[in-house]
């Protein structure tokens, strides 16, 4: 596993952006938002490395980490973490990138992907291209996944214990359930091990609905273009959640990916390489 090798761009010393290179006016940067909030975004290093080397366009790459993700700055207890706080957080970090950048393309992956989608519909920042992966219209999982959730024997004590308590201590296990086929060896670990839930609890809680966001996307007087990719084979994602996302995105390009999983760009990087070629044909 390749790691980017990373110049660090911090905003108020909450957020971490890591990129290939320092930014230039002269490039286009595909920004990603991880999933989590509690994962690293280990698992997008390589794929932004093989996408800035097979791109025929001048574009630079980079992670935005999350609080709580591995190269945040942030303290697991200073703040109390809300959905709305995290969209502000990275909107701020949005405004300071765009003055460094020539255009800004954002990659969002699961929790990620909402993130985004969200920043899309309501930020100021031209956004000049979104790709959407494993991207949930609503943040529950699927009745398949919960169900296969409830026949592995997790570890738990006698005691009533918080139930994000007992999901962290059992992520190594939770996590196979994500994808299709097994994860590389050297991602799987670094998923399981970097597993932060401090800070989170109240993570989930208030978030705009879905068709809301949607409506404020369409009554915007231009759409940049949207591309939303989702593995039929992913649990994570609620039920019915392609049709739900056709049905109030409609001027997006939906790719569903064969026997893939939570993660395309790990899973079937080459799809998701030819996603983007064509929605960055779009933008530039």
């Amino acid at each position: 596993m390749q790691h980017l090798s990373l110049n660090k761009f911090y905003c108020n010393r909450e957020i971490a952006c890591r990129f290939l290179r320092s930014p230039s006016k002269n490039e286009l940067l595909i920004l990603t938002i991880p999933g989590g909030p509690c994962l690293s975004g280990f698992y997008l290093d390589q794929f932004l490395m093989t996408l800035a080397e097979r791109s025929h366009l001048l574009v630079n790459v980079g992670i935005l980490d999350l609080p709580n993700h591995g190269d945040s700055v942030i303290a697991g207890s200073s703040l109390p973490l809300t959905y709305q706080r995290c969209v502000e957080m990275i909107d701020t970090v949005l405004h300071e990138v765009q003055t460094e950048c020539g255009k800004l393309v954002l990659f969002g992956q699961s929790f990620g992907a909402r993130v985004s989608f969200d920043l899309l519909a309501t930020s100021d920042v031209q956004i000049d291209g979104v790709v959407l992966a494993g991207f949930p219209a609503e943040f529950e999982m699927s009745s398949d996944l919960m169900m296969k959730i409830g026949m592995l024997d997790l570890e738990s004590t006698t005691t009533l214990e918080n139930q994000n308590d007992v999901f962290a201590r059992n992520w190594s296990k939770i996590l196979t359930l994500y994808t299709y086929s097994p994860l590389p060896e050297n991602i799987f670990k670094a998923l399981a091990s970097s597993l932060k839930r401090s800070g989170n609890e109240n993570l989930l809680n208030n978030i705009p609905e879905f068709e809301a966001m949607a409506e404020k996307l369409k009554s915007k007087s231009s759409i940049s273009p949207v591309a939303v990719i989702q593995g039929d084979a992913d649990g994570v994602v609620p039920d019915n959640n392609l049709s739900k996302l056709k049905a109030n995105i409609p001027s997006a390009d939906f790719y569903e990916f064969k026997n893939c999983g939570h993660f395309p760009m790990v899973e079937q990087e080459d799809e998701t390489l030819r996603v983007f070629t064509q929605l960055l044909s779009k933008v530039v």
